[in-house]
């Protein structure tokens, strides 16, 4: 009977979670970057590209809980093809204070794919992490380009954003992204990891980047940024069903599951 229980809140998150991005996708607004890599050799010998994207948000309330919503990631690579990215779920709590360790949190939901934020509103320094993927070069990849491409829709009016991308080399590094125990945040008081490092930094692996893609190896563990492009989220017209009501129903679920 508990298995049975468990079984049964599982469908229902995995459920409000496949609503949401599906309204997602329906009124998302297009936006690409491109990444120039430098001249560095990247052979195919077991080294992985770490690709991560970071942004600043402006116009989001206070009152209430505002949710970026990312599906349609995915990255053209000129020397090998296209790598899909997970989808990213962002939620902004004007609760929170960005004075306590933790405050920002991110973590990988590997059974959906997906990439889950939570944020302080206000006082957070710096980029927050927006989405990344690691991939395995399966051919040469210096001088390559890569055009990252993603969907962006919000519940909330008014939010708009400026994001970047960077991608840095790692002959040790792992495709199970809940292993890297990525940065959310620049901030070096907000995340556990109470250090400068950029957001997007794979904490657990950081000491093993070379130079290479867009970054020079050393401190640089996520590689330079890309230009900025910029982005208005679109939101659901009226009548359409609520991207909040769905991701607050999902978090609430995913609560009463671990409680279990």
């Amino acid at each position: 009977m508990k298995r049975l229980i468990s079984n049964t809140r599982t469908l229902s998150l995995a459920a409000a979670l496949t609503v949401a991005g599906a309204v997602c996708q329906t009124w998302a607004v297009t936006s690409s970057i491109t990444l120039n890599f430098n001249a560095t050799a990247i052979p195919a010998d077991g080294r992985y590209i770490w690709f991560s994207s970071v942004f600043n948000p402006s116009g989001i309330p206070t009152i209430g809980l505002t949710h970026l919503f990312i599906t349609g990631s995915s990255l053209s690579i000129s020397t090998d093809g296209t790598v899909a990215a997970p989808d990213m779920l962002i939620t902004f709590d004007p609760s929170l204070n960005a004075n306590v360790s933790g405050s920002a949190s991110l973590s990988f939901n590997s059974g959906l794919n997906r990439w889950e934020e939570t944020l302080p509103v206000t006082g957070l320094s710096g980029t927050r992490f927006l989405d990344g993927v690691s991939w395995l070069v399966t051919s040469p990849a210096g001088n390559a380009n890569v055009t990252w491409t993603m969907d962006f829709a919000t519940d909330r009016a008014g939010v708009s954003l400026n994001w970047q991308a960077a991608a840095a080399v790692y002959p040790t590094f792992s495709s199970n992204l809940s292993l890297l125990g990525v940065k959310p945040v620049d901030d070096n008081a907000a995340s556990i990891y109470l250090n400068s490092d950029h957001a997007g930094t794979p904490e657990n692996f950081k000491n093993n980047v070379v130079g290479g893609a867009t970054g020079g190896g050393g401190s640089n563990f996520t590689g330079s940024y890309s230009p900025t492009a910029s982005v208005t989220p679109t939101v659901p017209e009226p009548g359409t069903a609520s991207l909040g009501a769905l991701a607050l129903a999902a978090f609430t679920l995913r609560r009463k599951l671990s409680r279990s």
